[in-house]
């Protein structure tokens, strides 16, 4: 068994570069040779038109109807953030996401406890 930590930086540029390829895979599933989510491929290809380096959040909302696919919140305080890190595991797995300002609150606990007689 590995000693590292898993813990993994998360973006909403991330998120962004990752929409396109996503909306694909969700959206192409069948049943029975039929699209099980007609319509939603039909987004596909102003997905793929944008600049994922550049775009906003809002641009992908913009599309799509919702920011669900772009945006981020901390698991301790709630706030909607820009980064996250996945503390346990990657995207979709048992873990959790925290803040900057929650991690550093995390880890001063370490020091707190380090520093006590």
């Amino acid at each position: 068994m590995s000693n590292k930590a898993n813990v993994e930086l998360l973006t909403e540029r991330d998120l962004i570069r990752a929409v396109p390829e996503r909306w694909k895979s969700v959206y192409s599933s069948t049943h029975a040779g039929r699209l099980i989510h007609p319509g939603k491929l039909d987004l596909l290809p102003a997905l793929e038109a944008l600049d994922l380096e550049t775009c906003s959040a809002g641009d992908v909302a913009a599309i799509i109807g919702n920011d669900s696919w772009t945006e981020l919140k901390c698991e301790e305080c709630g706030r909607d953030v820009k980064s996250v890190v996945i503390v346990g595991g990657a995207l979709g797995s048992t873990s959790i996401y925290l803040c900057a300002a929650c991690a550093r609150e995390a880890a001063a606990v370490f020091s707190m406890e380090a520093s006590a007689p």
